[in-house]
């Protein structure tokens, strides 16, 4: 069953296998060991432009897909290509569609009571400045 999800006519869409980016959610590198081995900080996720790396699978077998990191700091992750689409069309996986297209760190405040607030971080995606 050739291209049976669609996603070989979305990634060429976007720009082909070389040039196809999108933005999920990893988690950091925070120590490469001695011998090779990297520990990833799972509770610490954080969005990342991401590209597809075809080391390990071939969007053209239908099988399976590999996002890795432009950033250096983050690795990579496997995903079957129907939980790609369904992560895609559910916003944890976000197409670049343009090169305004970035992460940005932003910070908030939330009013509890009287003197009492709530300090807020997140990296989002967004399109253009974020309001500071």
């Amino acid at each position: 069953m050739k291209d049976f999800y669609g996603l070989e006519k979305l990634i060429e869409d976007n720009g082909g296998i070389e040039n196809f980016r999108c933005f999920t959610q990893m988690g950091k590198i925070e120590m490469v060991t001695p011998f090779g081995f990297c520990m990833v900080s799972g509770d610490k996720e954080t969005w990342t432009e991401c590209k597809i790396d075809e080391s390990h699978y071939k969007v053209s077998d239908g099988y399976k897909i590999t996002l890795r990191s432009i950033d250096p700091m983050f690795t990579y992750d496997h995903y079957y290509q129907s939980d790609f689409i369904s992560l895609m069309k559910s916003g944890w996986i976000i197409i670049k569609t343009s090169d305004k297209q970035t992460i940005q760190h932003i910070k908030w405040l939330e009013h509890l009571c009287g003197k009492a607030y709530v300090v807020h971080e997140a990296d989002i995606v967004t399109e253009g400045e974020v309001e500071k």
